[in-house]
């Protein structure tokens, strides 16, 4: 990203790759000034992909760029935007031997927009979608562009129409050859609303067709519905048009990350990563009771624990078995670190609320307006929705934080893990949601066996080929942070300790070569 704001912003690349992939993502922004864009890239053998916005606002926009691919895929998107002055793209795409394919956006708003492209396809599949919009000054595109037949008719509005369209309808279906996923327009089927419930729809690969189990028995004449997926209304909205009412997946993303300056962030970033969740991450807090998953809630205890909680899930007696309860709500890490999760829970809710306009009861007297339009009720829908799911995030915080205080204060015993509480897996599903076990189909006559096998090693810590958290992570088997410090502080204080033991005996050398020097000088008087 390339941010210039007032003066001129000037972009020279080169991007050189030969057998391999080459991905290009770049985004340069220009406030004022002159906005120049000079960008070669050349892949040969592999895939080339480029992925370019380039902004200028109030000066000149001019984008250079040339893509050579020889031989695999290579694919450009490019989007330039120039808001007042001149806007130029000058591109050369030449591909030999595979699919080109470029999608490109220029818009111009107020000033002169060209665009000057060649694109060369040898030997392969050659595709250009290009939209060229310059509002306000001169547009300069195709000669030939003024005589399409929807050059009168096809308008921006017509363009978002169908754009909407398209994203709101598509679905992925395999190719014919069966090697990729793309998009397509199924008749009929893009006609199903959506309510709560589960995928019950998806692709017979055997009968080549998209077949659909109904989530109910219907009469004639009833409408038919289908689950989208566990989206939440944010995404209905952007993605969909709609605003579905007692969406039981509905959720708020927050993003939270351990400070990489923070001194304990390389203990915690280890606890973490055996956990397989990631220092810094998106999560989310849910309509649904309690208002946190259990990966959100190790992530919490993780990034609320003290130096000596760390050492104890890193070097500490079962300190990898004990991983496995970081997202189990039946095992505090200390009433001290719930104390502190729940606060810090209830604090960030109450802090987002704030970032809104407007309140909740304000929001609810405006949707009893009845002149509303369509798009405003659908906006404040949502962001009452949201505000909703925070308040009851901060109400839970609350009463959890209360909860644990108490606790406290009346001394009561901390609930222990045991190495031989075999308990914890008996009921995976309901007690450690966050793990995720490998289901695989056994023989009937020795399933209950092999599954009693199986989980003990787990509990044991020596299912090491069996995913930990979240289906990606495995426990770590190498050398820990901890242990690496004490050899570390080990052979300091070693180099320490020679250290001294060798200027103690230089001094003694020299005090020892001085005392005879005086007795020389003594007898020779």
């Amino acid at each position: 990203m390339v941010l210039g704001c007032g003066g001129t912003t000037q972009v020279d690349m080169m991007v050189l790759r030969g057998g391999g992939t080459t991905q290009v993502d770049m985004m340069v922004l220009g406030g004022g000034g002159t906005t120049q864009v000079d960008m070669m890239v050349l892949g040969c053998g592999g895939t080339r992909q480029v992925d370019m916005m380039v902004l200028g606002c109030g000066g000149t926009t001019q984008v250079d760029m040339m893509v050579l691919g020889g031989g695999g895929t290579t694919q450009v998107d490019m989007m330039v935007l120039g808001c007042g002055g001149t806007t130029q793209v000058d591109m050369m795409v030449l591909g030999g031997g595979g699919t080109t394919q470029v999608d490109m956006m220029v818009l111009g708003g107020g000033g002169t927009t060209q665009v000057d492209m060649m694109v060369l396809g040898c030997g392969g599949t050659t595709q250009v979608d290009m939209m060229v919009l310059g509002g306000g000054g001169e547009s300069c595109t195709h000669p030939n562009a003024s005589k399409l037949p929807l050059k009168d008719a096809f308008t921006f509005d017509d363009y978002r129409w169908a754009v909407s369209s398209v994203m709101t309808r598509q679905n992925q279906i395999p190719t014919e050859d069966g090697s990729r996923v793309t998009l397509a327009l199924i008749p009929l089927w893009d006609m199903c609303n959506h309510t709560n419930g589960l995928i019950t729809t998806g692709y017979n690969l055997e009968d080549d067709r998209c077949e659909c189990v109904a989530l109910q028995d219907y009469k004639e004449n009833q409408q038919i519905y289908i689950f989208y997926g566990t989206r939440s209304n944010a995404e209905f909205v952007i993605h969909n048009g709609f605003f579905f009412e007692d969406n039981a997946h509905d959720r708020v993303k927050i993003k939270l990350g351990v400070s990489k300056s923070e001194r304990l962030y390389a203990m915690k970033a280890e606890v973490l990563a055996r956990a397989g969740i990631p220092s810094s991450s998106i999560f989310a807090l849910h309509c649904s009771d309690p208002p946190i998953s259990a990966q959100l809630l190790a992530f919490l205890r993780v990034f609320c624990m003290t130096e000596e909680e760390l050492k104890d899930y890193l070097v500490g007696e079962h300190a990898i078995n004990k991983i496995f309860t970081l997202g189990n709500t039946e095992f505090p890490v200390s009433w001290d670190n719930e104390i502190k999760l729940w606060t810090f829970l209830e604090t960030r809710a109450s802090l987002l609320l704030k970032t809104y306009k407007t309140t909740s009861e304000e929001d609810r007297t405006m949707l009893e307006k009845p002149d509303l339009s369509l798009h405003s009720r659908t906006a404040i829908k949502l962001r009452l929705a949201e505000k909703e799911i925070l308040e009851r995030a901060a109400s839970s915080g609350r009463a959890k934080r209360l909860h644990f205080q108490q606790q406290l204060d009346e001394g009561a015993a901390l609930p222990l893990y045991e190495e031989s509480d075999i308990a914890l897996l008996e009921n995976a599903d309901a007690k450690l949601p966050i793990i995720l076990r490998k289901l695989e189909e056994e023989e009937e006559d020795d399933d209950e066996e092999r599954s009693a096998e199986k989980e003990l090693k787990m509990a044991q810590g020596d299912a090491i080929g069996v995913p930990l958290l979240n289906g990606e992570r495995k426990p770590t088997v190498g050398p820990d942070p901890m242990s690496q410090l004490e050899e570390k502080e080990k052979g300091e204080k070693g180099e320490l300790e020679e250290k001294e033991k060798g200027e103690l005996e230089e001094k003694e050398k020299g005090e020892l070569e001085e005392k005879e020097e005086k007795e020389k000088d003594i007898k020779s008087f």
